[in-house]
């Protein structure tokens, strides 16, 4: 039972090494699939799209520019309104005119009278409003700002229509920390080359290749190959492994006579027992491979993917080369035309399924010898070997073992004057804490306090705001709904919220902490919470307190 299953195995594995070397010199015949486990999939948040607000259960698009959400009504959006005092009754006073006009006369030397021109202040007596107010049904009100009409007591925005509605959104379901939902819930992306199906991510069938179960083969010959051969694989091994445990109805199960097919007269057998007795050498690091992948916890494809990694795979070709086979040879010729694992794997399989072929004739010839139960579990692993080690598909391009070995070497000729270098560069990326003399953020950066607990944000949504954590906001500037925007540290002091992408696309602004007039002066994302504005140049050049945002506990100034 255990050498005829032993004898199918070679024979497919063969037969399908001949499929490949005729078919395609290009990658592995079979490769497993790269799947992987997610996590557990989680409830999506409700909110708000982005640019919208949150109102109870419902979201709103913000008021447009001038425009202020109705009293009573969030559906309407009315032209913005302010007041501008209590109107007077219009007064009656002198009033002073500047006016270009005779001053006074003189005479020349020849008594003709002539007249100097000048500014001269005429006063009348008048009734109306004075300077900066205007006259609105018989009384006087404070001017209204450009942009702005007179209405009594108001100021309204002039646009037209007075009002329009805005539309109401529903809430949306949205995935956290980068997670991306699926059938409800939300699952950690899967890496490129792979689809998310649930809380696993399968490798997606590459061009070239058919679905084969747990894998992909070249073509649906070499899939029912690969599959029956590891079928037989698995029965060979739960033989030998029945067999090794002396139980009697498993020593009456291993059939000597099955092996003579492969016991062949003449060039054949004696070019397999060459190349098998210069590989024999290498059986104990096979069957000790085998046995320390599956003590690993990774999945089944990877475990046999790894393990050219604990083998020498030079002396192996050299051994199957150094036999002169031609058979042999030109599967030699596909495998060079490999590379990385894919390469590595497909001498592992040839060499084991050549070795097991060796074991199967010398138990024939001297069954004393070989014909016994460590031979026959020798078997059973290197058919295991010749029928699952393929490569893992995605994994294609993890580095050989030579050029991992010459990457640490690499590192660690590495001078400590590089490593600090890399290391200045690392930290310059960091998000730094301080804001300087015409610096400026683009929507999405920020400041960072140096213990990371605190940031200053300027958002997609042109609100700046400083968070803790991350994740909770203690102030903002209240300039949410503007996109494009950005912030400067003005030189004349002033920090200011612009609409616009930039310096260069300066369209208005739209907040500021109103500190023109401090040259230099810089802001900073303080560890206690509190952003705040300095006069001088940085930490170093700290000349005394300008602005604050309030938002820690204590306020803390420097």
């Amino acid at each position: 039972m255990i050498k005829k299953a032993t004898v199918l195995i070679i024979a497919m594995f063969i037969t399908m090494l001949t499929f490949t070397s005729s078919a395609s010199a290009e990658g592995s015949p079979f490769y497993w699939k790269d799947s992987y486990g997610r996590g557990v999939g989680t409830i999506p948040v409700l909110r708000c799209e982005e640019g919208t607000d949150r109102i109870g259960a419902l979201c709103y698009k913000p008021c447009r520019e001038g425009f202020d959400e109705a009293a009573g009504n969030r559906l309407a959006c009315t032209g913005h309104t302010y007041l501008r005092g209590k109107g007077t009754a219009v007064p009656t006073w002198i009033k002073t005119e500047k006016k270009w006009g005779r001053t006074h006369r003189y005479l020349d030397r020849n008594h003709v009278v002539h007249w100097r021109h000048g500014w001269i202040y005429p006063k009348k007596l008048v009734t109306e409003c004075r300077p900066g107010k205007d006259n609105y049904g018989g009384l006087c009100f404070n001017a209204c700002r450009d942009g702005y009409r007179g209405d009594y007591e108001k100021c309204i925005y002039k646009t037209n229509p007075a009002s329009y509605d805005r539309p109401v959104l529903p809430l949306r379901q949205y995935c956290k920390d980068g997670k991306t939902e699926q059938s409800g819930l939300c699952y950690k992306p899967c890496r490129s080359g792979t689809k998310g199906i649930g809380p696993v991510c399968w490798g997606e069938t590459p061009h070239g290749y058919e679905a084969c179960g747990a894998g992909f083969a070249k073509s649906k010959l070499i899939c029912g190959t690969t599959i029956a051969g590891q079928t037989l694989a698995v029965g060979n091994m739960a033989a030998a492994i029945c067999e090794a445990s002396e139980v009697e109805i498993c020593s009456a199960a291993s059939d000597v006579e099955d092996a003579a097919i492969v016991a062949k007269d003449g060039k054949e057998t004696e070019e397999a027992v060459s190349i098998g007795e210069k590989l024999e050498k290498s059986l104990d690091r096979f069957i000790s491979a085998v046995e320390d992948i599956f003590k690993s916890g990774s999945s089944f494809g990877e475990r046999m993917s790894s393990i050219s990694r604990l083998m020498n795979l030079s002396e192996i070709k050299m051994a199957l080369s150094g036999a002169q086979v031609g058979s042999i040879s030109v599967q030699l010729a596909h495998i060079d035309k490999m590379d990385g694992v894919d390469q590595e794997l497909a001498l592992l399989r040839l060499a084991a399924s050549v070795t097991n072929l060796y074991l199967s004739i010398q138990s024939v010839r001297f069954p004393q010898e070989y014909d016994n139960v460590e031979t026959h579990m020798s078997q059973a692993v290197l058919g295991a070997i010749a029928t699952y080690s393929y490569p893992v598909y995605g994994q294609r391009s993890r580095p050989s073992l030579a050029e991992v070995n010459a990457k640490i070497a690499q590192q660690k000729s590495m001078t400590d004057q590089e490593l600090s270098l890399r290391n200045k560069m690392k930290r310059e990326k960091a998000p730094k804490a301080i804001l300087g003399m015409n610096q400026w953020l683009a929507q999405g950066q920020k400041i960072v306090s140096s213990n990371k607990k605190w940031e200053a944000i300027l958002q997609t949504d042109g609100n700046f705001v400083v968070y803790k954590n991350g994740k909770t906001p203690v102030w903002a500037s209240g300039t949410h709904g503007h996109n494009p925007a950005f912030l400067i540290m003005q030189s004349d002091g002033n920090l200011v919220v612009y609409k616009g992408t930039g310096p260069n696309d300066n369209k208005g602004p739209l907040w500021s902490s109103d500190t023109h007039g401090h040259n230099p002066a810089f802001l900073i994302m303080q560890n206690d919470g509190n952003l705040v504005m300095y006069k001088g140049t940085g930490s170093s050049d700290n000349k005394g307190f300008i602005w604050d945002s309030k938002s820690s506990p204590s306020q803390k100034v420097l």
